[in-house]
C-alpha cells in the first residue's frame, strides 16, 4: 500500500485504516484520500484484499473519500454512504485512537461511444471526460481514453443517491482544441447525456471540430530565428511551440481571435507582428489557416543589484513597461545580482517582492514615492542599477484555544495597514503565524477562524490586542526591522454565530443554535452585538445603542475558501445549464 502525505507538521504519531468494498467483494486500487479539517491530506491504496492504512499522521480529525479506479464501474463515495463531505463523519484520530473505517462502493452508470474525425477516421488517445452537471455534486470527474477503434467507455457515473444523473462530455486530444460531444465547443450547446441508476448508454458517433491552424515565420536582424519558443493564443487557449529554421506551426486551436508572441535567447520577446506588448488579434473561423509572420529585434536589458543582507535569492524582481500591458520577472541571485532580459527599448518600472529579505515588497520609488521610471534603449544595456526597498517589519506569534491552551490550526491573522497594505497568513497545526515584508506603520490586525464545514469546531474572532469588535481594537506600530509577537486566545464558538459558547452558556443563550442575530430582550441590540459589548442580552439597556460601538464585522475570510472557490464555479455553471 503507497501512502503520500501532504500534511505541514512534524507531529506524526496516528495511524488509520479500513476496507473498500463493492457489489461483488473486495476493491483493489482505490485511492484512499484522508483529509483534515482544513484540508490537509494524505493518501493510500487499497490493497488486493481491500485494505487500507495511513500512518504517521498528526493526531487530528479527518474524513475519508475513497476514490475507485477509472476502469471500475463503481462511484466516489465519502464515508458515511455519501458524496457531499461535510455529511461525512469525521473520525478522531490519535495515538490510541486508529479508527477502522469501512467503506461500501456501488455502481454506478456507463456512458460509452466513438469519437472520429472530420473525415470519419476513428481518432484514438483522446481523453474524455465525463463532468456531472448535479450543482450539488463534487465528485471527482471520470475519465477514459479512446482505443484504436475511437471507442471509449466512461463508468462509475454518479447517478445514485439522488443526484441528477445529467453529464457533459469533454474531449481533449493533441492536435485538436478541447470540446465537447458531439463535437462544439461552447457547453452550452453541448449534448447533456441524462443516466438514471446503473444505466448504460451509448451517444451518437462524435466528429472532432478541427479548430484553426496558426503558422508563420520568425525572422531576427541576423535572419531567421534557429531556436526560440511560440506561444499562440486563442479562445483562451495557449499552446506553444518550438520555431525550426525560422518556422512554427500550432494545430488544433479553437477558432476566435488569435494572439502570437516569440521568446528566444539574446533577443527581445515579441507580439505579432513586432511589438513589445499585445496591440494586434486576428480573427480566424473554424477550419481557418492563420499566416503570422513575427520580427524580433535584438534585446534590451536591466543589470543591477538589490541592496540587502544574507542570501537574497528570494527576492524576485518584475519590470512592467510604461503601460503595465506586460511585466517581466526574475530571480536575483544569493548576492541580490539580477539581469531582467529579453526587453525591447523602452520606459520600465520594477517592482520588488523583498520580504524574504527583510524588506517591504512595492515598487521601486522616487523621492517623491512614485514609481521610478527607468528608461532602457533599443539592443542595449542599461547597468549598475542598485535597487532599495524599504526594511521591513515582522508580526508573528500562536493562536490558541482560550480554554484548552491547544493550538488552532487553520486560523487566519488578517491585517490592514492605514495606508492600504493588507495581508492574511494561516496558522499551522502548531498554531503559530508569520507575517513578513510588512510597511512599517500603523496596522489594525484581526484573528479569525472560518470552519468549511457547520460540522466542524470553529472559534470567535479577536481584533488586536483582545477585542470582540473592530471598534473596540487598537492600531498596532511597527517600526522598520522590528518584529512584534501578538499571541490570540480565540473563544469556542459551536454554533458558528461568532459568539463564544461559554458567554452564551452564561446569559442562557443556546449553544448549537445560531441566534446572533436575534433580540430577546428587544433594546435593539442583536445577541451578536450583546456579545461584543458584554452586555446582558436578556436585559433592556437602551443605553448603549449600537450606533456608540459601529460593531464592524469585519469581512469575510475569502482565502480561507480558496480551495472551493473552483467548485463553487462550477456548481453554478452546472446549475445554469441544468435550467436552459
Amino acid at each position: 500500500m503507497q501512502t503520500l502525505l501532504l500534511f505541514l507538521s512534524a507531529t506524526q504519531a496516528a495511524t488509520i485504516g479500513g476496507h473498500v468494498l463493492g457489489p461483488d467483494g473486495d476493491v483493489a486500487g482505490a485511492t484512499v484520500v484522508v483529509y483534515d479539517q482544513r484540508f490537509g491530506y494524505a493518501t493510500a491504496l487499497t490493497d488486493a484484499m481491500g485494505d487500507w492504512a495511513i500512518s504517521g499522521i498528526p493526531s487530528n480529525t479527518y474524513r475519508v473519500r475513497i476514490l475507485p479506479d477509472y476502469s471500475q464501474n463503481l462511484t466516489e463515495r465519502w464515508s458515511g454512504e455519501t458524496r457531499e463531505v461535510c455529511i461525512s463523519p469525521a473520525y478522531v484520530v490519535s495515538e490510541s485512537d486508529t479508527p477502522n473505517v469501512v467503506v461500501q462502493l456501488v455502481a454506478g452508470g456507463e456512458i460509452v461511444g466513438e469519437v472520429f474525425d472530420q473525415f470519419g477516421m476513428p481518432v484514438n488517445d483522446v481523453v474524455v471526460t465525463a463532468l456531472s452537471l448535479d450543482p450539488n455534486s463534487t465528485a471527482e470527474s471520470r475519465l477514459s481514453m479512446t482505443d484504436k477503434d475511437g471507442y471509449f467507455e466512461l463508468s462509475g457515473l454518479p447517478t445514485d443517491l439522488g443526484e441528477s444523473g445529467d453529464f457533459l462530455v469533454e474531449m481533449s486530444a493533441s492536435g485538436w482544441p478541447d470540446q465537447f460531444i458531439p463535437g462544439v465547443y461552447e457547453e452550452e450547446i453541448a449534448v447533456i447525456v441524462s443516466l438514471s441508476g446503473a444505466e448504460r448508454q451509448t451517444v451518437d458517433q462524435t466528429s472532432l471540430q478541427p479548430g484553426i491552424t496558426v503558422r508563420g515565420e520568425v525572422s531576427t536582424p541576423d535572419g531567421l530565428l534557429e531556436d526560440g519558443t511560440v506561444y499562440v493564443y486563442s479562445a483562451s487557449t495557449v499552446i506553444s511551440t518550438s520555431v525550426m529554421d525560422g518556422q512554427y506551426e500550432v494545430v488544433g486551436l479553437p477558432p476566435g481571435d488569435v494572439l502570437t508572441w516569440v521568446s528566444a535567447d539574446l533577443f527581445g520577446t515579441t507580439y505579432y507582428p513586432d511589438t513589445d506588448r499585445p496591440t494586434t488579434m486576428v480573427p480566424a473561423d473554424e477550419g481557418a489557416v492563420a499566416e503570422l509572420d513575427i520580427s524580433m529585434p535584438y534585446e534590451a536589458r536591466m543589470l543591477g543589484n538589490f541592496a540587502g543582507t544574507g542570501d537574497l535569492s528570494g527576492v524576485s524582481l518584475l519590470a512592467y513597461n510604461d503601460t503595465k500591458t506586460v511585466g517581466v520577472g526574475v530571480l536575483s541571485d544569493e548576492d541580490g545580482e539580477f539581469i531582467i532580459d529579453g526587453l525591447h527599448g523602452g520606459d520600465y518600472t520594477i517592482y520588488v517582492y523583498g520580504a524574504s529579505a527583510g524588506s517591504v515588497s512595492g515598487f521601486v520609488a522616487d523621492d517623491s514615492g512614485e514609481p521610478f521610471r527607468y528608461t532602457v534603449a533599443d539592443e542595449e544595456d542599461l547597468v549598475d542599477l542598485a535597487l532599495v526597498r524599504p526594511k521591513a517589519a515582522v508580526a508573528s506569534g500562536t493562536v490558541v484555544d482560550a480554554n484548552t491552551g491547544m493550538p488552532v490550526y487553520g486560523a487566519v491573522v488578517y491585517g490592514t495597514h492605514a495606508e492600504g497594505d493588507s495581508f492574511g497568513v494561516s496558522t499551522g497545526m502548531d498554531g503559530f503565524y508569520e507575517a513578513t515584508g510588512l510597511l512599517p506603520g500603523e496596522w489594525y490586525l484581526e484573528a479569525r477562524y472560518d470552519a468549511y464545514c457547520d460540522e466542524d469546531a470553529d472559534w470567535t474572532t479577536v481584533h488586536y490586542p483582545e477585542a470582540r469588535y473592530a471598534d473596540a481594537g487598537d492600531v498596532l506600530v511597527l517600526t522598520a526591522t522590528e518584529t512584534v509577537t501578538w499571541d490570540v486566545s480565540l473563544s469556542t464558538d459551536s454554533d458558528h454565530d461568532d459568539m463564544a459558547d461559554g458567554w452564551e452558556q452564561e446569559y442562557g443563550l443556546v449553544v448549537g443554535f445560531d441566534d446572533g442575530s436575534l433580540d430577546p430582550d428587544l433594546d435593539g441590540l442583536t445577541n451578536l452585538e450583546e456579545y461584543w459589548l458584554d452586555t446582558d442580552p436578556n436585559t433592556f439597556d437602551n443605553t448603549v445603542p449600537s450606533e456608540t460601538c459601529g460593531c464592524a464585522t469585519g469581512y469575510f475570510p475569502v482565502t480561507a475558501w480558496l480551495p472551493f472557490l473552483a467548485v463553487a464555479y462550477l456548481r453554478r455553471r452546472r446549475a445554469s445549464l441544468l435550467s436552459r
